[in-house]
Protein backbone atom coordinates (compact mmCIF):
# COMPACT_ATOMS: atom_id res chain seq x y z
CA UNK A 1 0.00 0.00 0.00
CA UNK A 2 2.90 2.78 0.82
CA UNK A 3 4.49 1.76 -2.29
CA UNK A 4 1.28 2.18 -4.12
CA UNK A 5 0.98 5.93 -2.61
CA UNK A 6 4.26 6.92 -2.88
CA UNK A 7 4.12 6.26 -7.02
CA UNK A 8 0.56 7.81 -7.09
CA UNK A 9 2.44 10.82 -5.66
CA UNK A 10 4.82 10.40 -7.54
CA UNK A 11 2.86 10.19 -11.00
CA UNK A 12 0.47 13.18 -9.84
CA UNK A 13 3.64 15.56 -9.60
CA UNK A 14 5.27 14.62 -12.78
CA UNK A 15 1.94 15.59 -14.54
CA UNK A 16 2.37 19.15 -12.87
CA UNK A 17 5.87 19.31 -13.25
CA UNK A 18 5.75 21.31 -17.07
CA UNK A 19 7.24 24.26 -16.66
CA UNK A 20 8.55 23.84 -13.08
CA UNK A 21 10.47 26.90 -12.35
CA UNK A 22 13.91 25.19 -10.80
CA UNK A 23 16.12 28.29 -9.26
CA UNK A 24 19.15 28.89 -10.81
CA UNK A 25 22.53 28.64 -8.29
CA UNK A 26 24.85 31.75 -8.96
CA UNK A 27 27.46 32.82 -6.83
CA UNK A 28 24.83 35.41 -4.56
CA UNK A 29 22.92 32.69 -3.95
CA UNK A 30 25.66 30.66 -2.35
CA UNK A 31 26.73 33.47 -0.34
CA UNK A 32 23.38 33.47 1.09
CA UNK A 33 23.25 29.75 1.80
CA UNK A 34 26.54 29.92 3.65
CA UNK A 35 24.82 33.31 5.74
CA UNK A 36 21.75 30.82 6.26
CA UNK A 37 23.98 27.75 7.33
CA UNK A 38 25.99 30.95 9.60
CA UNK A 39 22.95 31.21 11.58
CA UNK A 40 22.14 27.95 12.14
CA UNK A 41 25.71 26.81 13.60
CA UNK A 42 25.20 29.88 15.78
CA UNK A 43 21.76 28.61 16.92
CA UNK A 44 23.25 24.84 17.44
CA UNK A 45 24.73 25.56 21.35
CA UNK A 46 20.61 26.82 22.12
CA UNK A 47 18.87 23.47 20.60
CA UNK A 48 21.78 20.88 20.22
CA UNK A 49 24.42 21.22 23.14
CA UNK A 50 23.48 19.38 26.66
CA UNK A 51 20.52 18.11 25.78
CA UNK A 52 20.28 15.11 28.04
CA UNK A 53 20.88 17.43 31.53
CA UNK A 54 18.91 20.55 30.25
CA UNK A 55 16.21 20.93 30.10
CA UNK A 56 16.66 18.88 34.15
CA UNK A 57 12.68 18.50 34.00
CA UNK A 58 11.42 15.07 32.33
CA UNK A 59 8.27 15.93 31.07
CA UNK A 60 6.19 12.04 31.27
CA UNK A 61 4.88 13.14 28.05
CA UNK A 62 9.12 12.61 26.73
CA UNK A 63 8.56 9.09 28.61
CA UNK A 64 5.42 7.87 26.84
CA UNK A 65 6.83 9.47 23.46
CA UNK A 66 9.88 7.41 23.47
CA UNK A 67 8.25 4.13 24.49
CA UNK A 68 5.54 4.57 22.01
CA UNK A 69 8.23 5.23 19.27
CA UNK A 70 10.31 2.44 20.34
CA UNK A 71 6.46 0.04 20.54
CA UNK A 72 6.30 0.32 16.61
CA UNK A 73 9.47 0.30 15.53
CA UNK A 74 9.87 -3.22 17.12
CA UNK A 75 7.58 -4.29 14.30
CA UNK A 76 9.17 -5.38 11.41
CA UNK A 77 5.94 -3.47 9.01
CA UNK A 78 5.23 -0.53 11.09
CA UNK A 79 1.63 1.07 9.77
CA UNK A 80 3.01 4.05 8.71
CA UNK A 81 -0.91 5.85 8.09
CA UNK A 82 -2.01 4.01 11.55
CA UNK A 83 -2.51 5.59 14.86
CA UNK A 84 -1.62 5.03 18.32
CA UNK A 85 -2.35 3.79 21.30
CA UNK A 86 -1.28 7.12 22.90
CA UNK A 87 -4.60 9.27 22.70
CA UNK A 88 -4.88 8.35 18.95
CA UNK A 89 -1.75 10.60 18.04
CA UNK A 90 -0.93 9.46 14.65
CA UNK A 91 2.16 6.65 13.76
CA UNK A 92 3.95 8.75 11.00
CA UNK A 93 5.88 11.53 13.50
CA UNK A 94 6.83 8.93 15.87
CA UNK A 95 7.85 6.44 13.39
CA UNK A 96 10.28 9.26 11.81
CA UNK A 97 11.59 10.40 14.81
CA UNK A 98 12.52 7.25 16.03
CA UNK A 99 14.06 5.91 13.03
CA UNK A 100 16.47 8.73 13.33
CA UNK A 101 17.26 8.18 16.84
CA UNK A 102 17.85 4.58 16.07
CA UNK A 103 20.86 5.87 13.21
CA UNK A 104 21.99 8.17 16.55
CA UNK A 105 22.21 4.97 18.69
CA UNK A 106 18.58 3.96 19.94
CA UNK A 107 15.20 5.57 21.01
CA UNK A 108 16.65 7.22 24.03
CA UNK A 109 16.21 10.21 25.93
CA UNK A 110 19.36 12.33 24.58
CA UNK A 111 18.90 10.87 21.04
CA UNK A 112 15.14 11.73 20.72
CA UNK A 113 16.05 15.53 22.13
CA UNK A 114 18.72 15.83 19.71
CA UNK A 115 16.86 15.07 16.80
CA UNK A 116 13.91 17.11 18.02
CA UNK A 117 16.33 19.55 18.44
CA UNK A 118 17.60 19.00 14.83
CA UNK A 119 13.85 20.18 13.74
CA UNK A 120 13.83 22.74 15.46
CA UNK A 121 17.12 24.12 13.62
CA UNK A 122 15.35 23.23 10.28
CA UNK A 123 12.24 24.99 10.99
CA UNK A 124 14.74 28.30 11.77
CA UNK A 125 16.01 27.69 8.12
CA UNK A 126 12.67 27.39 6.83
CA UNK A 127 11.28 30.50 8.73
CA UNK A 128 14.11 32.39 6.77
CA UNK A 129 13.38 31.00 3.67
CA UNK A 130 9.37 32.62 4.55
CA UNK A 131 10.88 35.86 5.54
CA UNK A 132 12.89 35.96 2.33
CA UNK A 133 9.68 36.62 0.25
CA UNK A 134 9.29 39.55 2.25
CA UNK A 135 12.80 41.38 3.27
CA UNK A 136 16.18 41.62 2.12
CA UNK A 137 18.73 38.75 2.98
CA UNK A 138 20.35 40.72 6.14
CA UNK A 139 16.44 41.61 7.28
CA UNK A 140 15.05 38.32 7.07
CA UNK A 141 18.44 36.92 8.76
CA UNK A 142 17.75 39.28 11.81
CA UNK A 143 14.34 38.05 11.70
CA UNK A 144 14.96 34.61 11.31
CA UNK A 145 17.35 34.93 14.58
CA UNK A 146 14.96 36.52 16.30
CA UNK A 147 12.21 33.54 15.41
CA UNK A 148 15.15 31.11 16.22
CA UNK A 149 15.66 32.55 20.00
CA UNK A 150 12.25 32.53 20.62
CA UNK A 151 12.33 30.66 24.30
CA UNK A 152 8.86 29.04 23.71
CA UNK A 153 10.62 27.27 20.43
CA UNK A 154 13.84 26.67 21.85
CA UNK A 155 12.53 25.41 25.00
CA UNK A 156 10.25 22.73 23.15
CA UNK A 157 12.99 21.58 20.91
CA UNK A 158 15.08 20.27 23.64
CA UNK A 159 12.53 17.68 24.44
CA UNK A 160 12.01 14.32 23.53
CA UNK A 161 8.46 14.98 21.88
CA UNK A 162 7.27 15.86 18.37
CA UNK A 163 5.94 19.28 19.17
CA UNK A 164 8.24 21.62 16.83
CA UNK A 165 7.44 19.09 14.02
CA UNK A 166 4.27 20.74 12.95
CA UNK A 167 5.77 24.17 12.53
CA UNK A 168 8.69 22.85 10.36
CA UNK A 169 5.82 21.64 8.08
CA UNK A 170 3.78 24.66 8.26
CA UNK A 171 6.58 27.10 7.42
CA UNK A 172 7.86 24.75 4.54
CA UNK A 173 4.63 24.49 3.27
CA UNK A 174 3.45 28.08 2.95
CA UNK A 175 6.85 28.67 1.28
CA UNK A 176 5.66 26.72 -1.32
CA UNK A 177 2.55 27.46 -1.69
CA UNK A 178 3.26 31.33 -1.95
CA UNK A 179 5.63 30.82 -4.58
CA UNK A 180 3.14 28.71 -6.31
CA UNK A 181 0.75 31.33 -6.11
CA UNK A 182 3.09 34.34 -7.12
CA UNK A 183 4.27 32.70 -9.80
CA UNK A 184 1.55 30.96 -11.24
CA UNK A 185 3.76 27.10 -10.63
CA UNK A 186 0.95 24.16 -10.38
CA UNK A 187 3.82 21.87 -9.60
CA UNK A 188 4.83 24.80 -6.63
CA UNK A 189 1.28 24.28 -5.61
CA UNK A 190 0.82 20.61 -5.89
CA UNK A 191 4.44 20.15 -3.74
CA UNK A 192 2.84 22.99 -1.10
CA UNK A 193 -0.27 21.00 -0.51
CA UNK A 194 1.79 17.54 -0.62
CA UNK A 195 3.76 19.14 2.59
CA UNK A 196 0.85 20.24 4.16
CA UNK A 197 -1.31 16.86 4.13
CA UNK A 198 2.13 15.52 5.59
CA UNK A 199 0.63 18.19 9.12
CA UNK A 200 -2.36 15.23 9.44
CA UNK A 201 0.22 12.79 10.44
CA UNK A 202 1.87 14.76 12.99
CA UNK A 203 0.18 16.90 16.20
CA UNK A 204 -3.08 17.65 15.89
CA UNK A 205 -2.33 21.61 14.95
CA UNK A 206 -0.83 20.89 11.57
CA UNK A 207 -4.06 19.90 10.47
CA UNK A 208 -4.85 23.66 10.40
CA UNK A 209 -2.35 24.60 7.77
CA UNK A 210 -4.70 24.14 4.46
CA UNK A 211 -7.88 26.06 6.91
CA UNK A 212 -5.04 29.24 6.88
CA UNK A 213 -4.23 28.59 3.45
CA UNK A 214 -7.83 28.03 2.36
CA UNK A 215 -9.17 31.41 4.21
CA UNK A 216 -5.97 33.69 2.71
CA UNK A 217 -7.60 32.81 -0.47
CA UNK A 218 -10.98 33.38 0.40
CA UNK A 219 -9.47 36.86 2.11
CA UNK A 220 -7.48 37.64 -0.79
CA UNK A 221 -10.59 37.06 -3.71
CA UNK A 222 -12.54 39.41 -1.00
CA UNK A 223 -10.08 42.31 -0.82
CA UNK A 224 -8.58 42.45 -3.71
CA UNK A 225 -11.81 41.60 -6.34
CA UNK A 226 -10.65 41.91 -10.61
CA UNK A 227 -10.99 40.01 -13.49
CA UNK A 228 -10.25 36.28 -13.45
CA UNK A 229 -9.05 36.65 -10.15
CA UNK A 230 -11.51 34.17 -8.66
CA UNK A 231 -10.91 32.01 -11.86
CA UNK A 232 -7.03 31.90 -10.66
CA UNK A 233 -7.46 31.50 -6.78
CA UNK A 234 -9.96 28.62 -7.59
CA UNK A 235 -7.17 26.99 -10.09
CA UNK A 236 -4.62 27.17 -7.01
CA UNK A 237 -7.30 26.25 -4.05
CA UNK A 238 -7.69 22.70 -6.14
CA UNK A 239 -4.21 22.27 -7.27
CA UNK A 240 -3.27 22.49 -3.57
CA UNK A 241 -6.07 20.84 -2.62
CA UNK A 242 -5.38 17.91 -4.59
CA UNK A 243 -1.64 17.14 -3.14
CA UNK A 244 -3.35 17.86 0.34
CA UNK A 245 -5.75 15.43 -0.07
CA UNK A 246 -4.18 12.45 -2.09
CA UNK A 247 -1.13 13.20 1.17
CA UNK A 248 -3.95 12.90 4.09
CA UNK A 249 -6.56 10.47 2.41
CA UNK A 250 -4.72 7.28 4.48
CA UNK A 251 -4.80 8.71 7.47
CA UNK A 252 -8.41 10.20 6.96
CA UNK A 253 -9.49 6.21 6.44
CA UNK A 254 -7.29 5.17 9.52
CA UNK A 255 -9.18 8.27 11.51
CA UNK A 256 -12.68 7.41 10.54
CA UNK A 257 -12.03 3.29 11.12
CA UNK A 258 -10.20 3.28 14.26
CA UNK A 259 -11.33 3.40 17.44
CA UNK A 260 -13.55 5.54 19.57
CA UNK A 261 -11.24 5.64 22.35
CA UNK A 262 -8.71 6.31 19.91
CA UNK A 263 -9.94 9.50 18.31
CA UNK A 264 -12.06 10.81 21.97
CA UNK A 265 -8.42 12.47 22.52
CA UNK A 266 -9.17 15.44 19.77
CA UNK A 267 -12.85 15.79 20.57
CA UNK A 268 -11.65 16.49 24.19
CA UNK A 269 -9.59 19.39 23.39
CA UNK A 270 -13.02 21.47 22.00
CA UNK A 271 -14.72 23.57 24.46
CA UNK A 272 -18.08 22.55 23.08
CA UNK A 273 -17.85 18.61 23.39
CA UNK A 274 -18.97 16.77 26.46
CA UNK A 275 -15.59 16.40 27.02
CA UNK A 276 -14.11 19.62 27.12
CA UNK A 277 -16.81 20.63 29.00
CA UNK A 278 -15.93 18.68 31.64
CA UNK A 279 -11.93 19.48 31.19
CA UNK A 280 -12.22 23.51 30.80
CA UNK A 281 -14.52 23.01 33.87
CA UNK A 282 -11.61 21.26 35.82
CA UNK A 283 -8.65 23.61 34.45
CA UNK A 284 -10.48 26.71 35.55
CA UNK A 285 -12.04 25.40 38.89
CA UNK A 286 -15.83 27.08 38.07
CA UNK A 287 -18.91 26.15 36.75
CA UNK A 288 -18.81 25.86 32.80
CA UNK A 289 -19.55 29.02 31.67
CA UNK A 290 -17.90 31.20 33.76
CA UNK A 291 -15.16 28.56 32.91
CA UNK A 292 -15.63 29.40 29.02
CA UNK A 293 -14.93 33.18 29.56
CA UNK A 294 -11.70 32.33 31.66
CA UNK A 295 -10.20 30.23 29.00
CA UNK A 296 -11.05 32.70 26.20
CA UNK A 297 -9.66 35.45 28.06
CA UNK A 298 -6.41 33.67 28.81
CA UNK A 299 -6.38 32.62 24.93
CA UNK A 300 -6.78 35.99 23.49
CA UNK A 301 -4.23 37.54 25.86
CA UNK A 302 -1.92 34.70 25.24
CA UNK A 303 0.78 36.95 23.18
CA UNK A 304 0.60 39.57 26.34
CA UNK A 305 0.02 37.96 30.02
CA UNK A 306 3.09 36.25 30.94
CA UNK A 307 0.64 33.06 31.60
CA UNK A 308 3.07 29.28 31.93
CA UNK A 309 2.12 26.69 29.22
CA UNK A 310 -1.37 25.09 30.61
CA UNK A 311 -0.30 21.89 28.24
CA UNK A 312 2.44 21.12 31.16
CA UNK A 313 4.61 20.23 28.62
CA UNK A 314 6.94 23.19 28.98
CA UNK A 315 6.21 24.65 32.05
CA UNK A 316 7.39 28.29 31.93
CA UNK A 317 6.20 30.21 35.85
CA UNK A 318 6.98 33.93 35.24
CA UNK A 319 6.79 33.53 31.88
CA UNK A 320 4.64 33.50 28.50
CA UNK A 321 4.51 32.21 25.64
CA UNK A 322 6.17 35.49 23.95
CA UNK A 323 8.36 37.80 25.50
CA UNK A 324 7.01 41.03 26.84
CA UNK A 325 9.27 42.91 24.31
CA UNK A 326 7.97 41.07 21.67
CA UNK A 327 4.61 40.93 22.58
CA UNK A 328 4.33 44.58 22.80
CA UNK A 329 5.90 44.88 19.51
CA UNK A 330 3.83 42.35 17.49
CA UNK A 331 0.82 44.92 17.97
CA UNK A 332 2.70 47.46 16.59
CA UNK A 333 3.93 45.52 13.31
CA UNK A 334 -0.12 44.31 13.03
CA UNK A 335 -1.24 48.09 13.40
CA UNK A 336 1.39 49.07 11.09
CA UNK A 337 0.38 46.17 8.48
CA UNK A 338 -3.45 47.37 8.76
CA UNK A 339 -3.02 50.91 8.07
CA UNK A 340 -0.35 49.87 5.20
CA UNK A 341 -1.26 50.53 1.70
CA UNK A 342 0.98 48.30 0.22
CA UNK A 343 0.56 44.85 1.41
CA UNK A 344 2.37 41.76 0.21
CA UNK A 345 1.34 38.28 0.01
CA UNK A 346 3.65 36.86 2.35
CA UNK A 347 2.37 39.51 4.89
CA UNK A 348 -1.17 38.83 4.04
CA UNK A 349 -0.64 34.96 4.88
CA UNK A 350 1.07 36.04 7.68
CA UNK A 351 -2.28 37.91 8.93
CA UNK A 352 -4.34 35.17 7.84
CA UNK A 353 -2.24 32.69 9.97
CA UNK A 354 -2.63 35.02 13.14
CA UNK A 355 -5.76 35.41 12.95
CA UNK A 356 -7.01 32.50 12.30
CA UNK A 357 -4.74 30.30 14.16
CA UNK A 358 -5.01 32.78 17.43
CA UNK A 359 -8.72 33.39 17.29
CA UNK A 360 -9.40 29.44 16.25
CA UNK A 361 -7.51 28.33 19.47
CA UNK A 362 -8.89 31.31 21.75
CA UNK A 363 -12.58 30.25 20.89
CA UNK A 364 -12.37 26.89 20.72
CA UNK A 365 -10.05 24.80 22.07
CA UNK A 366 -9.38 24.15 26.39
CA UNK A 367 -6.62 24.79 28.29
CA UNK A 368 -5.31 27.94 26.89
CA UNK A 369 -2.39 29.00 26.34
CA UNK A 370 -1.38 25.16 25.59
CA UNK A 371 2.30 25.82 24.30
CA UNK A 372 2.51 22.53 21.91
CA UNK A 373 -0.75 23.81 19.94
CA UNK A 374 0.47 28.10 19.81
CA UNK A 375 3.68 27.32 18.38
CA UNK A 376 2.25 27.05 15.09
CA UNK A 377 1.22 30.71 15.05
CA UNK A 378 4.51 31.94 16.03
CA UNK A 379 6.36 32.02 12.93
CA UNK A 380 3.25 34.69 12.45
CA UNK A 381 3.83 36.62 15.36
CA UNK A 382 7.76 37.33 15.31
CA UNK A 383 6.65 38.29 11.45
CA UNK A 384 4.83 41.10 12.65
CA UNK A 385 7.14 41.65 16.08
CA UNK A 386 10.15 42.06 13.81
CA UNK A 387 7.73 44.42 11.26
CA UNK A 388 7.19 46.34 14.53
CA UNK A 389 10.39 46.50 15.25
CA UNK A 390 11.23 47.54 12.46
CA UNK A 391 9.00 50.88 12.16
CA UNK A 392 10.01 51.90 15.57
CA UNK A 393 13.36 51.68 14.75
CA UNK A 394 12.96 53.99 11.74
CA UNK A 395 10.76 56.22 13.91
CA UNK A 396 13.56 56.56 16.47
CA UNK A 397 16.76 56.85 14.16
CA UNK A 398 15.81 57.03 10.76
CA UNK A 399 19.88 57.36 9.47
CA UNK A 400 20.34 54.65 11.79
CA UNK A 401 17.44 52.51 11.72
CA UNK A 402 19.49 49.74 10.72
CA UNK A 403 21.75 49.33 13.73
CA UNK A 404 18.79 50.27 16.40
CA UNK A 405 17.10 47.47 14.89
CA UNK A 406 19.78 45.01 15.15
CA UNK A 407 20.72 45.85 18.59
CA UNK A 408 16.99 45.83 19.39
CA UNK A 409 16.53 41.83 18.06
CA UNK A 410 19.89 41.05 19.43
CA UNK A 411 18.89 42.14 23.25
CA UNK A 412 15.26 40.59 22.62
CA UNK A 413 17.49 37.43 21.94
CA UNK A 414 19.20 37.54 25.12
CA UNK A 415 16.42 38.04 27.11
CA UNK A 416 14.96 35.13 25.07
CA UNK A 417 18.01 33.04 26.26
CA UNK A 418 17.90 34.55 30.22
CA UNK A 419 14.05 33.46 30.19
CA UNK A 420 14.93 29.84 28.99
CA UNK A 421 17.88 29.44 31.47
CA UNK A 422 15.73 30.75 34.10
CA UNK A 423 13.22 28.49 33.46
CA UNK A 424 15.88 25.64 33.78
CA UNK A 425 16.97 26.59 37.04
CA UNK A 426 13.54 27.31 38.41
CA UNK A 427 13.40 23.28 37.54
CA UNK A 428 16.87 22.85 39.32
CA UNK A 429 15.61 24.51 42.02
CA UNK A 430 11.92 23.00 42.72
CA UNK A 431 13.02 19.71 41.53
CA UNK A 432 11.83 16.66 39.01
CA UNK A 433 10.66 13.49 40.01
CA UNK A 434 10.88 12.21 36.70
CA UNK A 435 13.63 13.64 35.46
CA UNK A 436 16.18 12.45 38.49
CA UNK A 437 14.35 8.87 38.04
CA UNK A 438 14.96 8.19 34.29
CA UNK A 439 18.65 9.35 35.08
CA UNK A 440 19.32 7.27 37.97
CA UNK A 441 17.91 4.44 36.21
CA UNK A 442 19.53 4.98 33.23
CA UNK A 443 23.16 5.12 35.24
CA UNK A 444 22.61 1.75 36.37
CA UNK A 445 21.00 -0.29 33.31
CA UNK A 446 24.98 -2.19 32.61
CA UNK A 447 24.41 -3.56 36.44
CA UNK A 448 23.39 -7.26 36.13
CA UNK A 449 20.82 -8.55 38.14
CA UNK A 450 19.16 -5.17 39.21
CA UNK A 451 15.84 -4.86 40.78
CA UNK A 452 13.68 -1.69 41.24
CA UNK A 453 10.51 -1.31 43.72
CA UNK A 454 8.14 1.91 43.41
CA UNK A 455 6.38 2.34 46.34
CA UNK A 456 2.60 3.37 44.74
CA UNK A 457 -0.42 3.53 46.17
CA UNK A 458 -3.13 5.71 46.89
CA UNK A 459 -1.51 7.07 50.71
CA UNK A 460 2.24 7.68 49.76
CA UNK A 461 2.46 7.82 45.80
CA UNK A 462 6.12 7.99 44.63
CA UNK A 463 4.94 10.69 42.32
CA UNK A 464 1.36 12.26 42.15
CA UNK A 465 0.78 11.15 37.94
CA UNK A 466 1.10 7.87 36.51
CA UNK A 467 0.40 5.32 39.37
CA UNK A 468 0.33 2.25 37.13
CA UNK A 469 2.60 3.54 34.48
CA UNK A 470 5.73 3.46 36.77
CA UNK A 471 6.52 -0.15 35.86
CA UNK A 472 6.86 -0.02 32.54
CA UNK A 473 8.48 3.46 32.74
CA UNK A 474 11.58 2.43 34.95
CA UNK A 475 11.85 -1.23 33.08
CA UNK A 476 12.39 1.14 29.66
CA UNK A 477 15.05 2.69 30.92
CA UNK A 478 16.68 -0.59 33.30
CA UNK A 479 19.09 -3.15 31.53
CA UNK A 480 17.48 -6.07 29.96
CA UNK A 481 18.13 -8.34 32.54
CA UNK A 482 16.66 -6.08 35.15
CA UNK A 483 13.41 -5.66 36.95
CA UNK A 484 10.65 -3.47 38.06
CA UNK A 485 7.66 -3.83 40.76
CA UNK A 486 5.14 -1.60 42.42
CA UNK A 487 4.62 -1.67 45.96
CA UNK A 488 2.38 -0.59 48.82
CA UNK A 489 3.14 1.26 51.60
CA UNK A 490 1.84 -1.58 53.73
CA UNK A 491 5.16 -3.72 53.09
CA UNK A 492 7.09 -0.95 54.83
CA UNK A 493 4.77 -0.73 57.80
CA UNK A 494 4.83 -4.49 58.64
CA UNK A 495 6.41 -5.10 62.08
CA UNK A 496 9.60 -7.72 62.09
CA UNK A 497 12.92 -8.15 59.53
CA UNK A 498 12.58 -7.37 56.04
CA UNK A 499 11.65 -9.42 53.75
CA UNK A 500 14.82 -11.03 51.80
CA UNK A 501 14.76 -8.82 48.48
CA UNK A 502 17.32 -10.01 46.27
CA UNK A 503 20.29 -7.77 45.81
CA UNK A 504 21.77 -5.24 44.31
CA UNK A 505 17.74 -3.37 44.34
CA UNK A 506 16.77 0.28 44.92
CA UNK A 507 13.87 1.46 46.69
CA UNK A 508 11.73 4.56 45.09
CA UNK A 509 9.63 6.59 48.13
CA UNK A 510 8.11 9.91 48.62
CA UNK A 511 9.43 11.62 52.17
CA UNK A 512 6.26 10.55 54.66
CA UNK A 513 7.42 6.56 53.34
CA UNK A 514 10.64 7.31 54.00
CA UNK A 515 10.38 9.05 57.31
CA UNK A 516 7.85 5.87 58.82
CA UNK A 517 10.33 3.69 57.18
CA UNK A 518 13.53 4.60 57.55
CA UNK A 519 14.56 3.31 61.06
CA UNK A 520 13.48 -0.34 59.97
CA UNK A 521 15.48 -0.04 56.65
CA UNK A 522 18.80 1.41 58.07
CA UNK A 523 18.47 -1.55 60.67
CA UNK A 524 17.75 -4.00 57.91
CA UNK A 525 20.40 -2.84 55.22
CA UNK A 526 23.01 -0.15 57.20
CA UNK A 527 24.88 -0.09 54.12
CA UNK A 528 22.40 1.27 51.99
CA UNK A 529 22.88 4.91 50.51
CA UNK A 530 20.27 7.51 49.90
CA UNK A 531 20.29 9.74 47.06
CA UNK A 532 17.50 12.49 47.11
CA UNK A 533 15.16 12.30 43.85
CA UNK A 534 13.88 15.76 44.70
CA UNK A 535 14.91 18.85 47.15
CA UNK A 536 14.01 18.36 50.92
CA UNK A 537 13.19 14.61 50.47
CA UNK A 538 10.41 15.08 49.33
CA UNK A 539 11.33 11.56 47.29
CA UNK A 540 14.44 9.91 47.67
CA UNK A 541 16.09 6.06 46.47
CA UNK A 542 17.51 4.13 48.97
CA UNK A 543 20.19 2.08 46.90
CA UNK A 544 21.16 -1.73 48.49
CA UNK A 545 24.07 -2.65 46.41
CA UNK A 546 25.46 -5.64 48.44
Amino acid sequence: MLTGWFLGLVFCLAAFSRGLDVPSVSYKTVLEIRSVAGLLILLVPLYLIGVYQMPHRVNTDEIIFLMTADGLLQNPHPDLFGLTHYFGFPAGSFLVIGRMSQWLGGIGLEQVRWVNGFFGLCTVGAAYAYYRYLWAKREAWWAALLFGTSQALVGISRMAVRDNLPVFVEIVAMVLLIRGLARRSRASLLLGGFVAGLGVYNYYSARIIFIVWTIFLAFLWAVLPRPNRLKKLVLAWSTSALGFFLVAAPMAIASWKGRQELIGYPAGQFVFSQEGHHIVEMWEGMPFRKAYWSNLWKGLTVFNNGLSDRGNIYINPRHGFLDPVSGMFLWVGVAVWFFHRRRSLPQRLAASGLLVIWLFLSILTTKNPEYSRMLVVLPFAILFAFQGMQWVARKIAPQHSRMVLRTLVFLVALGNIYIYLDQTRQSHEVGDIPGETVRYVAQRSMLPSYTYYIVMDEEQPYFWFGKTAWQPWVKYFAGEQQNAFLITSAVLRQPGPWPDWERPFTLFMNGQTWAIANQRLMQSFPQGQIHPMAPQNLALAFEVLR
